[in-house]
């Protein structure tokens, strides 16, 4: 690349537009901070970007207005463990689904549709993530068109189906950052325009075209992280496999994209060394080899410096671009077909009237999301002449409404007596629009049950109900005299009941009912 004279600046009239593409490697993607912290230090202006997976996370990031050095913070508070776990916080897990953390139930779960087991379409559903992607994204929520964000902005993904890149360029900001990014496998897919999508990194892994029409970029910046090919010992599991798949296919995309680079365009390329693509306890120390990179070019980054001032204008300009959430006049649910609304508004804080803030939509989101109804839940605010709403789009489990779980306890005395209970657990849900569960269970092992219990909401708010229920259940009781068993006795019981109770948001229930009761 040719070295430029580092004290020469651009007017706004001579200077290049400049695109800015930055290309897929998961955790490695964090040396994309380090380079836009060198443009930034360098006044180096970006007119568009354009990213694919965790390319297009930053890239979203600051296309909407999002710093470098914001950016870093985040990074740096960010639980990784908690980004990539589904459960949200125990206290915003509806009270039917917390009674599942006692019977030992493990994942996956099930969906059970026309007599057929189906399979969650990937390990992570996402959900947790997309609350990650709208704090860094925030100063944008609003916005629609990529257009319209304070930079230009494209999102790479690939069409599952097709196999086809898909350049998304208007909707939701999250959802398209959050759609570059679905390893295939390890995180579901996203449904877009009736187009089920994936890591852009299959089809288009440094979409230096992509940028280049995106504003008749004169120039490119492209920063390739790469992704190093794991060893045969490092190819332990399918989800590894399907990543090295992925790091393949990429590869050759960015073979393809690299040679349209042109004598001014620049190319930036962090040596990672063996930071791996699921190494986000690294992520500090990627952002810092992105820095170092970056600094390699500042003899051809420099002459595409503009002044202070007008660096510093434009600055403000986007910043400016951002949107306040403020409040809105009404709040509506969206890609609702089994569920009703009413339900879902009692999870709600946001209320029309009042301002809006991220931290408590993100609640909100998470309650829905906890309910166990739904595999992704995301919002965006429409704002027409005099009027306002909050929409809550809502993607139902497409595996669901009936599901089936598995359970397995283990338990010893330590004195050679050991015990187990293998469990499963049938769920039928939203069987008419109040809400009406049927729940059926069936144990063997030390303790021996059949339970069966129809929950039945008085009132589509969901907030009064009658469960009828039985239960026939054969347990061991052993009876010791200090370390000694002196005796072992079977327990039948069988159980009868109807439960009138009233449910206490999240935080439980009250019931009140007969009970037969007959023991043996």
């Amino acid at each position: 690349m040719p070295v430029r004279d580092a004290g020469a600046q651009q007017s706004p009239s001579q200077r290049p537009r400049i695109g800015l593409a930055l290309s897929g490697g998961g955790a490695r993607g964090a040396a994309h901070i380090g380079v836009l912290k060198v443009l930034e230090s360098m006044r180096v202006p970006v007119d568009c970007v354009a990213g694919t997976s965790m390319g297009a996370v930053v890239g979203g990031a600051y296309a909407a207005g999002t710093s470098a050095e914001e950016m870093e913070q985040v990074v740096a508070n960010t639980d990784w463990v908690d980004v990539f776990t589904d459960q949200p916080p125990r206290g915003e897990i509806s009270i039917r689904r917390k009674e599942d953390d006692y019977k030992g139930l493990f994942a996956p779960e099930f969906g059970i549709r026309d007599g057929a087991i189906l399979l969650p379409k990937g390990v992570v559903a996402g959900v947790t993530i997309e609350g990650f992607l709208r704090r860094l994204s925030a100063p944008a929520a609003s916005v629609s068109e990529f257009d319209r964000l304070p930079i230009p902005y494209r999102a790479v993904a690939t069409d599952i189906a097709t196999g086809e890149e898909v350049v998304l360029a208007r909707g939701s900001l999250v959802r398209a950052m959050r759609a570059s990014m679905a390893i295939p496998g390890a995180l579901a897919p996203v449904e877009i325009d009736d187009r089920l999508l994936v890591d852009g990194g299959i089809s288009n892994n440094l979409p230096i075209d992509v940028v280049r029409n995106l504003c008749n970029a004169e120039v490119v910046i492209a920063v390739n992280i790469g992704t190093p090919a794991l060893t045969r010992e490092q190819l332990g599991s399918s989800l590894a496999i399907v990543g090295q798949l992925t790091s393949f296919l990429g590869k050759a995309t960015v073979d393809r994209q690299l040679a349209g680079l042109t004598a001014r365009d620049v190319l930036i390329a962090p040596d990672l060394g063996d930071i791996s693509a699921a190494s986000f306890d690294r992520q500090k120390e990627a952002i810092a080899i992105g820095e170092v990179a970056a600094r390699r070019q500042a003899g051809a980054l420099a002459g595409y410096a503009v002044s202070p001032a007008q660096y510093a204008a434009l600055r403000e300009r986007r910043q400016h671009a951002g949107t306040v959430l403020g409040p809105v006049d009404e709040i509506r649910f969206e890609g609702i077909e089994r569920t009703n609304a009413e339900v879902l508004s009692t999870l709600m804080a946001s209320k029309p009237g009042r301002p809006l803030t991220e931290p408590q939509l993100d609640a909100d989101l998470r309650r829905i999301y906890g309910r166990g109804d739904f595999e992704s839940v995301d919002y965006r605010i429409e704002r027409g002449p005099g009027r306002s709403a909050l929409v809550v789009q809502v993607r139902e489990k497409s595996i669901g409404p009936d599901y089936l779980r598995f359970g397995l306890a283990l338990a010893s005395d330590f004195h050679g007596q050991a015990h187990f209970n293998a469990l499963a657990s049938y769920r039928r849900t939203w069987l008419n629009r109040a809400g009406g569960e049927w729940l059926s269970e069936a144990q063997v092992g030390k303790d021996n049950y059949l339970f069966s219990e129809f929950y039945q909401p008085f009132e589509r708010r969901g907030r009064y109900f009658v469960a009828p229920y039985a239960r026939i259940s054969r347990s061991t009781e052993d009876i010791f005299v200090g370390d000694d068993r002196v005796a072992r006795y079977e327990v039948t019981e069988t159980r009868l009941g109807v439960d009138l109770g009233t449910t206490l948001g999240t935080w439980g229930e009250v019931r009140i009912g007969p009970i037969f009761r007959d023991l043996d």
